[in-house]
């Protein structure tokens, strides 16, 4: 028996679809891809902090006052540093540097203990409640955030360099109010004290447990 015969044409031989078709959407390709190089890149949004937004120094010297009345319950020192970004230095907007800030907050917050507090108590200002801490631990902290908060921030296509300075205080040796310690510590240090203070703790024992730094 002979198979039956296929009478269906052979199919065409050569390019299916129009060349012009396969240019015109290589030509939209580029201009895609084109578009996409010129699109600025949108600003990311700042990094969560556990950092508080306080109203003011008022707010703070409340604060502070709390964990004084908590720390006489116990028994036991109180440190507060107060930090400022007293300079930025970089072209960005109102907005980038609030956003430099905010991801400065973040970094300091990342540096401290979970028992501890960290506080923006004005635009560029931050306190840190440091329970339990004497004045050479208060020091350490210090030199920590310092080294950590100050440097280069990326914001958008920006960059903004901050620099932090620094002050602190204890209670009770200080002062025994909120007030007179948000005042005591408030008041900034010169670069040269730090850098001798460094030296000098760098090889002291420290009382405190100071870590884990970071989670």
């Amino acid at each position: 028996m002979q198979p039956p015969s296929n009478d269906s044409p052979p199919p065409a031989a050569g390019p299916t679809t129009d060349p012009s078709l396969d240019q015109h959407g290589d030509d939209t390709d580029a201009r895609g891809i084109a578009a996409m190089m010129g699109r600025r890149q949108p600003t990311r949004p700042p990094a969560p902090s556990r950092a508080a937004s306080l109203d003011g120094t008022a707010a703070l010297i409340t604060l502070v006052d709390r964990q004084i009345a908590r720390s006489r319950r116990q028994n036991q020192p109180f440190a507060l540093l107060c930090l400022v970004a007293e300079q930025i230095v970089g072209r960005g907007t109102p907005e980038q540097v609030a956003h430099a800030l905010a991801d400065c907050a973040s970094r300091l917050c990342s540096r401290v203990r979970a028992t501890d507090h960290v506080a923006r108590y004005g635009p560029h200002h931050f306190g840190v409640l440091l329970p339990d801490a004497d004045d050479s631990a208060a020091w350490v902290v210090a030199l920590r955030l310092l080294d950590a908060g100050s440097g280069t921030y990326r914001v958008g296509e920006e960059l903004l360099e901050l620099r932090l300075r620094a002050g602190h205080a204890v209670f009770p040796q200080a002062a025994a109010d909120g007030a007179a310690l948000v005042r005591a510590a408030s008041a900034t240090t010169e670069p040269a004290a730090w850098d001798r203070r460094a030296a000098s703790v760098a090889t002291a024992e420290q009382p405190l447990d100071l870590g884990p730094w970071w989670r």
